[in-house]
């Protein structure tokens, strides 16, 4: 059995390795490039970035969202994109299992305007069964949120892309 002074010496040897592969992973995810800032909004369009916040114990779905009733793009959990529209009358809504649930009223964006709406999801909206049978069905809606909150949420985002 090795003595005292042995393991204490390779108590600190594995001290400076886990520091030093601590340190070397802070450098790796320093050097990983952000995405460039996104193009200003053209003449007679508004911008509406999504985002959906990853939940520990969200539903894995990537739910389809639409505006105007077109394909806008999904919302997978811990991501954000942006679309930009034409001004004037909008609708939002996400694919879910209960459509139409706590989708908002139409509203008008404004020519430059930018508009920031959270994918919000309800991950145990119905669930039963039990004891290794059971089911549970998430549902999703749109939410419109504050440029402040927006400028929180955003930056914790994989950014998914733009257009």
């Amino acid at each position: 059995m090795p003595n005292a002074s042995v393991l204490r010496r390779r108590r600190l040897l594995q001290l400076a390795a886990a520091t030093a592969a601590t340190l070397a992973a802070g450098a790796v995810r320093a050097q990983v490039p952000r995405p460039a800032a996104p193009p200003p909004v053209r003449p007679g369009m508004a911008r509406l970035w999504f985002y959906r916040a990853f939940l520990p114990d969200d539903t894995e779905g990537m739910p389809q969202v639409f505006v105007n009733g077109a394909p806008a793009g999904y919302a997978e959990g811990g991501t954000s994109f942006y679309r930009d529209v034409p001004a004037g009358p909008c609708q939002i809504s996400v694919d879910s299992y209960r459509p139409g649930l706590f989708q908002p009223d139409n509203f008008v964006v404004a020519p430059g305007q930018q508009l920031y709406v959270e994918i919000v999801s309800l991950p145990h909206f119905e669930e039963g069964g039990g004891r290794g049978g059971g089911y549970r069905r998430g549902t999703y809606y749109p939410s419109l949120v504050s440029p402040q909150t927006a400028a929180i949420m955003l930056p914790q985002m994989r950014f998914q892309g733009g257009g």
